[in-house]
């Protein structure tokens, strides 16, 4: 039994990174492209919940990943794409390299 709740608690956190590792990248991405962006967009463009996408969105923020505003009546981000554009070009460098090495693992 123990055993099994292990396996269920390292496959649910394999998901939630996977999710955050999506969430990530749609936000990498589309944030050098489009100047202000709502929740709802990011969820869809990355097929992961609002809830996660939010949480990893201020995450970023917070950690200074990304130069951005989010904005709570609105629900949408404003990226200063000025700021972003160097930090988010070594941020897919970094993720890119990361990814290539988990895969390379497996």
């Amino acid at each position: 039994m123990l055993v099994l709740n292990l396996l269920m608690i390292s496959l649910n956190f394999s998901i939630k990174n996977e999710e955050e590792s999506m969430v990530k990248r749609t936000i990498l991405n589309y944030g050098q492209k489009i100047p202000r962006l709502n929740i709802k967009d990011i969820s869809e463009k990355s097929n992961i919940d609002t809830t996660t996408t939010l949480k990893v969105l201020k995450a970023m923020i917070e950690k200074e990943q990304i130069y951005s505003e989010y904005f709570k009546s609105s629900k949408s981000v404003a990226f200063n794409q000025i700021a972003n554009v160097e930090h988010i070009d070594r941020l897919m460098k970094i993720y890119d390299d990361w990814e290539h090495e988990r895969f390379k693992k497996v």
